[in-house]
């Protein structure tokens, strides 16, 4: 293998020990001499891998302290995969949400081939109501990938700290970072059926932003949709 694409190893080893939970969110990763004798690379290219893992937002380099797994409970941050600001470009740091609905199902085709599951596998299905402002603001529905997610309840929804978003519970309840994502924008009309939920007038324009979540190896682990009013929101990009 070419000398430049050593990293290549370094990085995917990494993230692979960060899946398997051998280091775990918040925890520090062993010193840069460690892992190059780890994974049998110079220094430099270990350096370069957690440059990249850095900017992926996978790790957190702490100057004169060391390099940490990336944790939504220790890391001092709302959630970084949030879309939506007002429309002045203020940002939303919280939001209040109510479960709607919990359910545990069988994904369906088009759930199983978006989260990359045979169909029929256990997901969980949850529905809540999001307010900002005291505003209604929209629908935020996710489908989890029950092997990946087993121990989250509806408890745990019920329960959680304030301000703790969804996933700070997951790395809490099933020690899973949510590590990146694939988003994608789109606008509708709202639904009659979502409306009464929101209580907002059927037929207003909703930003809609549909998102599939990754583990720290890459795989799989969340279908998300989340539905927000655009009287009173934008998109960042």
């Amino acid at each position: 293998m070419p000398r430049r694409d050593k990293y290549l190893l370094v990085k995917t080893g990494i993230r692979r020990r960060i899946a398997d939970g051998e280091w775990r969110p918040g925890e520090k990763l062993p010193a840069f001499d460690r892992l190059a004798g780890l994974f049998k690379v110079g220094i430099g290219t270990v350096r370069r891998a957690i440059e990249t893992l850095e900017d992926e937002g996978v790790i957190i380099c702490r100057h004169g302290s060391g390099t940490y797994v990336s944790s939504y409970i220790k890391g001092g941050y709302w959630n970084r995969f949030q879309r939506f600001q007002r429309p002045d470009g203020s940002i939303i740091e919280r939001f209040r949400d109510r479960v709607l609905l919990f359910e545990v199902i069988p994904a369906s085709a088009d759930i199983a081939e978006k989260l990359g599951i045979p169909e029929g596998r256990d997901v969980v299905h949850c529905k809540r109501l999001m307010r900002f402002d005291e505003k209604a603001s929209g629908l935020d529905e996710s489908y989890l990938v029950r092997s990946i997610f087993p121990r989250i309840s509806a408890e745990d929804f019920e329960k959680r700290e304030p301000g703790q978003n969804l996933y700070a519970l997951l790395e809490k309840t099933d020690g899973v970072l949510v590590a990146s994502s694939s988003d994608y924008v789109r606008a509708e009309l709202l639904s009659e059926e979502d409306a009464a939920m929101v209580t907002l007038p059927p037929g207003i324009p909703m930003l809609v932003v549909t998102r599939i979540t990754y583990d720290a190896h890459g795989t799989p682990c969340e279908y998300r949709i989340e539905k927000a009013d655009s009287r009173y929101c934008r998109i960042r990009l």
